[in-house]
């Protein structure tokens, strides 16, 4: 048997995103993720470290490999070149300029939709 990777919830997310899994909804500290041929996972999406058997039970759920799914983990999740701080302040940039640039959006739509002229 393949060695598991030690995943936390929000990582095994973006690892299954990988294997075409999206996110439906969040409820609590669970995630549930779909597919588009029909299956769907349970996740717990806190920052806790997922147990090995629940792992493994969310890998065969998800008709993936142990090594199927730590490579996608590995590619999608762990930064491949820098430092971890680098890649986590490009993270929170692109997502600071997608929130202005979505204010500014519905911003422009509130006082061009308002006229009578």
């Amino acid at each position: 048997m393949a060695n598991l990777p030690i995943v936390r919830g929000d990582a095994a997310i973006k690892a299954f995103a990988g294997a075409d899994f999206s996110l439906d909804h969040r409820r609590g500290d669970h995630a549930t993720l779909y597919h588009p041929d029909g299956r769907h996972l349970s996740v717990s999406a806190g920052r806790k470290e997922l147990k090995p058997g629940r792992l493994r039970n969310l890998i065969r759920e998800a008709k993936l490999t142990v090594s199927e799914f730590t490579q996608l983990f590995q590619i999608l999740v762990t930064p491949q070149t820098g430092s971890h701080l680098s890649y986590s302040l490009s993270y929170l940039a692109a997502q600071f300029i997608d929130k202005l640039l979505l204010r500014k959006e519905q911003s422009l739509s509130l006082w061009g939709s308002g006229g009578g002229e």
